[in-house]
């Protein structure tokens, strides 16, 4: 089965020098107006999976 949760523990990456370019939240911001700018190229993704589910 899938997990219900996933921890992530980002503290040695860091102490490597990482950074992120962006925070979580405008990571987040960022995807979700993505998503609403580019509905032509993914709504037929999403109807295609759901036709070949039914299958």
């Amino acid at each position: 089965g899938h997990d219900r949760r996933y921890s992530v523990n980002d503290g040695r990456i860091r102490e490597l020098g990482y950074e992120p370019l962006h925070s979580f939240d405008e990571g987040l911001a960022e995807t979700v107006q993505w998503y609403r700018d580019n509905e032509d190229w993914w709504r037929p993704l999403k109807e295609r999976a759901a036709i070949e589910k039914t299958r």
